[in-house]
């Protein structure tokens, strides 16, 4: 896990979603789009900057299948 980990329930709701698009094998550094669709709530600027480092972490650290 980074050391910038979800730090509240809505990161760790993002840190969710990322991984579940990264284990389908369809995590790309674009993917902050499809994020965005899935979450169910609007994000704050704290978020959208967890969502951009997490994101950039997880795609050069896939989960290995």
């Amino acid at each position: 896990m980074p050391d910038f980990g979800p730090s509240n329930e809505r990161e760790l709701e993002i840190a969710r979603i990322v991984d579940r698009i990264s284990m389908e094998g369809r995590l790309y550094p674009s993917s902050e789009p499809e994020v965005l669709a899935l979450l169910g709530f609007m994000m704050s600027r704290k978020d959208r900057e967890f969502l951009g480092r997490y994101l950039q972490w997880r795609v050069e650290n896939p989960i290995p299948k």
